[in-house]
């Protein structure tokens, strides 16, 4: 049967000289696996050529419930992007994101205000002229509401150290070694004050926001047991440095 949905890509995989094998976020069906098929006519290769990272399509697929792979019949631009495709900085974090989320979320699990965030978070990037540099750290802590481990706001002066396993804000420091400094807690909180999809400049330093990326993934994992290692942060690192 033949659905409408919209997507966005996470991930592209040479299955053949003639197939692609995309890994795309739908709006109706969450994460799911689809196989392009690609050929040398004009509307292939200018399809070919928007397959990019977090790009936003309209979509036609065909879609059976128990099936592990299912087929592209209609793929098309929903967003028109004006920065990312000539952006080296957004590109790169359009990477690490899209890696971060192919990692974290599971397949088949439908979640429409999800895709919707990330939609929203995604055109933002685009049209933001300033402090992209900490756009990840935002979409990172926002993206744990929908996963269901959003950290505790509790923050105090009583409460300024950040714990990792606990997931809340914590006096003294606890007997391991997963927690914030009260420099890093203190930028957390105020990314978890921060408006939904406003993405305020930190006072940072570059290690700081290396830290905290990596406190943060650290975090995931504690909590999800993934994304496990990843590739991009060191890119997204050396780029913003």
């Amino acid at each position: 049967m033949i659905y409408q949905t919209k997507g966005i890509l996470l991930h592209r995989l040479k299955y053949s000289d003639s197939k692609l094998i995309l890994k795309i976020l739908t709006r109706k069906f969450g994460l799911q696996s689809y196989l392009y098929f690609s050929s040398k006519s004009k509307k292939k290769i200018f399809e070919q050529n928007i397959l990019h990272p977090l790009y936003i399509f309209d979509l036609q697929v065909y879609h059976k419930e128990k099936s592990q792979l299912h087929k592209i019949k209609e793929i098309s631009s929903s967003t028109h992007f004006m920065s990312i495709p000539f952006n080296v900085y957004k590109q790169s974090i359009t990477f690490f994101i899209a890696e971060f989320m192919l990692k974290v979320l599971q397949e088949n699990q439908a979640d429409e205000e999800l895709f919707d965030f990330a939609e929203n978070m995604i055109i933002n990037l685009d049209s933001a002229e300033t402090d992209i540099a900490y756009f990840h750290l935002f979409f990172l802590y926002r993206l744990t509401e929908f996963l269901g481990i959003l950290p505790d706001k509790n923050y105090s002066s009583a409460r300024k150290i950040f714990d990792l396993r606990a997931g809340k804000f914590i006096t003294g420091h606890p007997n391991h070694k997963f927690f914030l400094s009260e420099k890093l807690s203190e930028i957390l909180y105020e990314i978890s004050r921060s408006p939904k999809y406003e993405i305020k400049k930190l006072s940072v330093t570059k290690k700081e926001r290396a830290e905290l990326l990596e406190s943060l993934t650290e975090f995931y994992n504690i909590h999800l047991g993934k994304p496990g290692k990843l590739k991009t942060p060191r890119i997204l690192n050396q780029i913003f440095s």
